[in-house]
């Protein structure tokens, strides 16, 4: 049954193609692309639009259009201001790719609105990365209040703002469509992909990175953690960042407070959220590290002490986890029969709390909207 359809073009737009991007990676259309997030308390659905005036092939970038839009889950009118269309004019100051006289813009082309939608604290945060590689772009987080989108953003963070010799900036934030993760103080956590990093020696990069940022006040980085093969991930285009992060909390554990997550060298590593480790080349400073031997590009699911993951061409593994040493028993416990294809599968979890059995089943996109792919938005 459908409640309700509603195209987000602008007056004399339409949507994107892949050759508007000059790649591949997302075709034919492109229009919507994260996934939304709902607040229920205001019954208010928050998203992202991509559009280019009729007749252009966005460029110049000026006739490319990027708009956080917020409507009413009853009748899909717009609300709190919406929708508020993000351009240059949102900046940080830096010497980075694409950058001018000391300052990073925000390309409406360029960046896409790869990870889902995170709403912490009444603040709608929006993570980016790029289509394909293509240059120049960073990874961005924006964040507007969810009550008054159209005051604009209320905090903007980028991942490489500033120039590093023999690298470009990028650092996106891909994490296969997965949205930034939260601690109960609205800290969020993500992972960056390839890209430009000097974090170990006081610099403002970290690309290849999972970040710890702060919400209070400007958006901040208060931890952070990057593989020791950091130069050879990004030199050889294996994102760190190629799926997305899982917060796990065990208040009678050993470490307390712990994060799983990795990327393209097909290894999650189990991160101390108190003490992430930073960069070491000699060695890497988590909890544990797995090997699966296949990328990721999926969010795992984590369950009554149990990880799941299926990475690319892999199976479906389940990993048992020990508080008392905080880490996974490895082999893992039991793996499905079959494979996975490319990409792989974001896993959810559907029990009803702890004492029944769970059922973990394979998703792209587990929200309530079941259409969303170009520019139309359709609730069911």
């Amino acid at each position: 049954m459908t409640y309700w359809t509603a195209s987000l073009l602008g007056s004399g737009e339409t949507y994107l193609n892949a050759g508007d991007v000059s790649t591949g990676d997302i075709q034919p259309d492109i229009g919507i692309v994260g996934t939304p997030v709902i607040d229920p308390s205001t019954n208010t659905l928050y998203v992202v639009s991509k559009s280019k005036n009729n007749g252009t092939s966005c460029t110049p970038s000026a006739s490319c259009h990027k708009r956080l839009h917020a409507l009413n889950l009853a009748d899909h009118t717009e609300k709190f201001g919406a929708p508020y269309e993000l351009t240059p004019s949102i900046t940080v100051p830096g010497t980075g790719d694409g950058s001018s006289n000391g300052v990073v813009p925000f390309d409406a082309l360029r960046e896409n609105q790869r990870p889902g939608l995170a709403l912490v604290n009444g603040v709608v945060y929006i993570a980016w990365a790029s289509h394909g590689d293509n240059g120049p772009y960073h990874g961005w987080v924006i964040g507007f209040a969810a009550n008054n989108v159209g005051a604009g953003p209320g905090a903007v963070w980028n991942s490489t703002p500033n120039f590093v010799s023999g690298s470009n900036s990028d650092g996106g934030i891909w994490m296969s469509g997965g949205a930034p993760a939260a601690d109960s103080s609205n800290n969020l956590y993500f992972l960056t992909g390839n890209g430009s990093f000097d974090a170990n020696t006081g610099g403002s990069n970290y690309g290849d990175s999972t970040i710890k940022l702060s919400t209070s006040g400007s958006l901040h980085v208060l931890d952070y953690f990057t593989p020791d093969n950091q130069a050879s991930i990004n030199g050889g285009d294996q994102d760190h960042g190629g799926g997305a992060a899982i917060l796990v909390d065990q208040p009678s554990g050993l470490v307390q407070h712990l994060l799983i997550g990795g990327g393209k060298p097909g290894t999650p590593y189990l991160v101390n959220r108190d003490n992430m480790g930073h960069f070491n080349s000699a060695s890497n400073h988590v909890v544990q590290s797995i090997n699966l031997g296949n990328s990721i590009f999926a969010t795992g699911a984590f369950w009554n002490n149990f990880f799941y993951i299926a990475s690319a061409s892999g199976h479906l593994n389940q990993y048992t986890f020990s508080a008392a040493s905080s880490q996974f028993t490895l082999p893992a416990t039991h793996f499905s029969p079959g494979s996975f294809g490319f990409p792989g599968s974001t896993r959810s979890v559907s029990s009803l709390g702890s004492s029944t059995n769970g059922w973990t089943t394979a998703s792209i996109a587990p929200v309530a909207v079941t259409r969303f792919c170009m520019h139309t938005m359709e609730l069911t």
